[in-house]
């Protein structure tokens, strides 16, 4: 019986998602990412519990997702990054309580604020809601998120202060707030997030500083910081976007790297070639 099925980078085209697939009954992985598949995703019929990861990233998919896609209930892992995909996210996500990946950047969704039904999905590991026209604060439900290891609400239109309760997510390790409308002081216990290896704050307004990250006998584990040094006080940051024109000038892909050969979870973290954590 199927189990994988993986098509990613096959050069491949198409007019549709083939619905066909989903009879297969011990069919854990869909991976279509990265061909030219285009149309629009199918309303789902039945109720799927074995699918554990659906990839369907870096295609040309439009419409809609449909409110159906809670009928994969034992998702961990969904990605649709990089697509055409418009309207709002479904409140329906909010039911898949396995999720713990969800990819949806770099699609042109309705702009607004981040859906508040995401505060339910408490045992998300990682966010990715760039570039999909969210606008509004970084709202305080956020902290209720424990198990963040990957936040990117980059370039967006997100305004406000940068909430302090972030620091305090226990295993937040990869925050990338960059190409925003950030303002304000960064707030007090920046220190506190001990597991972060990655801090992307530039193109923001945001004033304050960060040389807790710069001392080396703090215990820290940050090993990249890029901020607008002219507002924030940074010795240790790789580059300051606002004297380097080059400066993180490129969009970072937080999907990079993911196999779902190990139990459906990541091993290692590549946002670019340049940026990679094993």
């Amino acid at each position: 019986d199927l189990v994988q099925f993986d098509i990613s980078s096959c050069n491949l085209e198409g007019d549709n998602f083939p619905t066909d697939i989903l009879t297969h009954p011990k069919l854990e992985v869909i991976d279509f990412s990265d061909n030219n598949i285009k149309g629009t995703f199918p309303e789902i019929l039945f109720d799927n519990k074995i699918l554990r990861y659906l990839s369907l990233a870096g295609n040309d998919f439009t419409g809609t997702l449909p409110g159906s896609i809670d009928s994969f209930y034992g998702l961990h892992h969904l990605d649709i990054s990089g697509n055409n995909i418009k309207g709002t996210l479904p409140m329906a996500l909010s039911k898949m309580h396995k999720l713990m990946y969800l990819f949806a950047g770099e699609n042109p969704f309705d702009a607004g604020p981040l859906p508040e039904f995401l505060s339910k999905m408490t045992l998300l590991r990682e966010l990715c809601m760039s570039g999909t026209n969210r606008n509004g604060i970084l709202p305080d439900w956020i902290s209720e998120m424990k198990e963040l290891v990957l936040l990117d609400v980059s370039y967006n239109r997100i305004e406000g202060n940068v909430p302090e309760s972030l620091w305090e997510l226990p295993e937040l390790s990869y925050l990338l707030l960059h190409r925003n409308k950030f303002s304000g002081d960064l707030p007090s216990g920046v220190g506190k997030a001990s597991n972060m290896k990655l801090l992307l704050l530039d193109k923001n307004d945001i004033s304050g500083d960060l040389q807790e990250y710069c001392d080396k006998n703090a215990g820290h584990q940050i090993s990249k910081i890029i901020a607008d040094c002219g507002e924030i006080s940074c010795e240790c940051c790789d580059c300051c976007s606002d004297h380097e024109h080059s400066c993180n000038d490129d969009v970072l892909f937080t999907n990079l790297d993911f196999n779902w050969e190990h139990n459906y979870t990541r091993v290692a973290y590549a946002f670019s070639p340049e940026i990679l954590f094993g």
